[in-house]
């Protein structure tokens, strides 16, 4: 279920992302304790800043 994370983190909204992960493998099971994990993640996230040479 890293899709979920990795989703977020690029800017998907967590309907969004549920949504698609969902259409590409219906038997998904989006655990509550899971997604919260995730939404705690997105909280305190901050992507890498890129380089420019």
């Amino acid at each position: 279920m890293m899709a979920l994370a990795v989703l977020r983190a690029i800017g998907f909204g967590l309907d969004d992302a549920m949504d698609m992960i969902q259409s590409r493998r219906p038997v998904v099971d989006f655990a509550d304790v899971y997604v919260r994990s995730v939404e705690e993640f997105i909280r305190s996230y901050q992507p890498a800043q890129q380089e420019r040479g």
